[in-house]
């Protein structure tokens, strides 16, 4: 039974890594999308429209962050509250023998990890999308009515982004992993 367990450990940690990976690379692409978008329409005349584009591509890429994020999160948890104690009951060790360093560091890096994360997504998602909207409302004289309604809904996905960050910090709540 111990190897059992040891093997679904090892399994478990194997996908977190890979899901560890995959969220870390969505960050980055969400960089260079910002980049290049910001890029390609200061340098092209006359595409400022594009600026429109980025609010829901932003959106997608921070949803599939959060998803594989809360994933991650929900791993953890099962390997602290389901397997960790069949495993010490398999070993006949306690429960808070096993997996220390996995304890030591949740202890250790948690506000930290919540507010490096929050500032940052905070900065790359509602941030980045609130300044294209804003840099596109501020090229226009006027806007026509199709631009206008554009402005709004990328407002209103920048406002349901800036929720998801702050939900997602859950800077205050211990719960959390």
């Amino acid at each position: 039974m111990r190897e059992i367990l040891l093997l679904e450990y090892e399994k478990l940690k194997d996908e977190q890594r890979a899901r560890i990976s995959f969220r870390e690379n969505l960050f980055y692409i969400a960089l260079i999308v910002v980049g290049a978008v910001f890029s390609a329409l200061l340098t092209t005349a006359g595409l400022d429209v594009g600026y429109l584009a980025l609010t829901p591509v932003l959106f997608i890429i921070s949803n599939a962050y959060y998803n594989n994020d809360e994933i991650v999160g929900r791993m953890n948890t099962y390997i602290q509250e389901s397997l960790t104690p069949r495993l010490a009951v398999a070993t006949g060790l306690k429960a808070d023998e096993l997996f220390q360093w996995e304890a030591y560091t949740r202890r250790t890096r948690r506000l930290r990890r919540r507010l490096y994360l929050f500032v940052a997504n905070l900065a790359l998602y509602p941030g980045a999308s609130a300044a294209s909207l804003a840099f596109f409302v501020s090229r226009r004289a006027e806007l026509s009515q199709a631009e206008a309604l554009g402005v709004m809904i990328c407002a209103l996905i920048t406002a349901l982004m800036l929720i998801q960050v702050l939900n997602y910090a859950d800077l205050f709540s211990r719960k959390r992993q």
